[in-house]
């Protein structure tokens, strides 16, 4: 019985020191193994941690929750409740901006009309002002025409004054006029007797 033992004994360490460079090479690939696992372990931990802070927690729905812990079921209830109130309230931002650059434009819109308007008005103002200075100009010209008009009216009543003044004067001498008229035609008709007698005499003497 001793004598197997020690040959079991001996068959094992010769089958150890045969099975030695293939343990060691065993033990350097598990070392190697432990290593690219604590390595891989701490990249996937890594990772694991950017995409619970990354990838939002309701992708944790594709999985059975009811298998998961009840805080992790609220929270990844309540992180779907943010993204909804995140997402509602980014939807009414971008309305809101939407809103506002739709504003502005028409606002933008509003303003060039109104400089537009302005322009023409301003257009108008000038050709008004313009138009103001002629009639201003014309309403000079018409006053001096006017002044010169009333001038010669003057002129004109002064001198019918004047032919008034001489027709009355001349109406006031007709009569003496045509008592010299009447004078004369007497003198005259009278020196016409007379020279007829004279020559009546004349003849009888003859």
């Amino acid at each position: 019985m001793r004598q197997r033992e020690t040959e079991l004994v001996q068959t094992k360490t010769k089958d150890r020191a045969h099975k030695k460079p293939e343990v060691q090479k065993k033990s350097k690939e598990r070392d190697c193994l432990q290593q690219c696992l604590k390595c891989t372990g701490r990249e996937l931990g890594i990772f694991v941690a950017l995409l619970s802070i990354f990838i939002p927690l309701s992708l944790v729905g594709f999985f059975d929750r009811q298998s998961l812990h009840p805080q992790i079921q609220e929270l990844a209830e309540l992180n779907a409740n943010l993204e909804a109130e995140l997402k509602k309230m980014a939807n009414e931002m971008e309305l809101k901006k939407e809103m506002e650059l739709k504003k502005e434009v028409e606002l933008k819109k509003k303003e060039t009309e109104l400089k537009k308007k302005e322009m023409e008005v301003q257009k108008k103002e000038t050709e008004l002002k313009k138009k103001e200075t002629e009639v201003q100009k014309k309403e000079t010209e018409l006053k001096k025409k006017e002044t010169e008009v009333q001038k010669k009216e003057t002129e004109l009543k002064k001198k019918e004054t004047e032919v008034q003044k001489k027709e009355t004067e001349l109406k006031k001498k007709e009569p003496e006029v045509q008592k010299k008229e009447t004078e004369v035609q007497k003198k005259e008709n009278g020196s016409a007797e007379v020279g007829n007698g004279i020559e009546k005499n004349e003849s009888r003497f003859i």
